[in-house]
């Protein structure tokens, strides 16, 4: 775009731009030519949106024999958080004297980035009290270049209430993030289940188009509950020794290693005898003891 006309027998045009809307590397090729009969001194200025940044010099100097034509590489680091749409960047040619010659108006243009992360805080809930809320706490960032006006649905499968949806909704600024916290009180049928699951999933709106998806395990370990295993019958048998360990992945993140039954069995320093569960989550510090 010419900005200026002059009547200067110097040119100047941006001959190449290398560069991807969604990379942050913008790269150009800026062309002089002198096209007087007497050398040319000046220098190349830019002027460019905030946060952009030009590593191969703001105002590199040319130097122009009669006729002679110089091709610059510029390199331009555009910033993280740069929004998306038409970004002008400004090249403006000057003599020695610092007398304006001609410029040029380069738009780049920046697509739309529209990433969210979605990530629970708690991937694992283990409720000691049939009294205690649920608490779900979970956490969106936005990692595109526009803000985004969100939708989170909280799925909790009662069996006493049915599907209950609890719903928040939120504008998430660029390169922002936010934690949101959905509490709930389960009914009795659910405080009696001895684990279910919580589905949580965001929206972007108003098209309500999912972007993410993540479950909660929720294990209940109050003393309302009885764990037995039906194979060993019941555990105040004391005449037998079946103890039976067990390893199992639940979900994505939660691992659990138990030891269920009734007996004894030798430790490298000491004995230990035991009725009933000992179960120990990897993301626990103490292990879950129940009869």
């Amino acid at each position: 775009i010419n900005a200026q006309k002059t009547e200067s027998n110097v040119t100047m045009e941006i001959e190449q731009e290398n560069s991807t809307s969604y990379s942050r590397i913008l790269n150009m090729v800026v062309s002089v030519q002198n096209l007087n009969s007497t050398n040319f001194s000046g220098k190349i200025q830019f002027t460019y949106p905030k946060g952009f940044k030009v590593i191969t010099g703001d105002e590199p100097l040319i130097e122009l024999k009669p006729n002679e034509k110089k091709y610059l590489p510029v390199r331009m680091i555009l910033p993280s958080d740069a929004k998306a749409g038409s970004s002008p960047i400004k090249v403006r040619l000057l003599d020695q004297f610092g007398n304006f010659i001609t410029e040029r108006i380069k738009e780049h243009t920046i697509e739309i980035n529209n990433n969210l992360n979605l990530s629970l805080l708690t991937t694992s809930i283990y409720r000691s009290s049939s009294q205690e809320p649920l608490s779900i706490k979970v956490r969106v960032g936005n990692t595109g270049n526009i803000s985004q006006d969100i939708t989170l649905v909280c799925k909790i499968p009662d069996p006493e209430n049915g599907n209950q949806f609890l719903e928040q909704q939120a504008l998430i600024n660029v390169k922002k993030d936010s934690t949101f916290v959905f509490t709930y009180q389960p009914s009795k049928s659910l405080s009696k289940l001895s684990s279910f699951t919580i589905n949580v999933s965001g929206f972007r709106n108003p098209d309500k188009e999912i972007f993410n998806t993540s479950t909660i395990f929720v294990q209940n370990i109050s003393s309302v509950q009885k764990y037995q295993d039906p194979q060993f019958g019941n555990f105040s048998d004391d005449s037998k020794n079946q103890i039976t360990t067990l390893y199992r992945r639940i979900g994505d993140n939660a691992e659990m290693y138990q030891l269920t039954g009734s007996g004894g069995i030798n430790l490298p320093s000491g004995f230990l005898y035991m009725k009933g569960n000992i179960a120990f989550f990897n993301n626990q510090q103490q292990p879950l003891v129940t009869n």
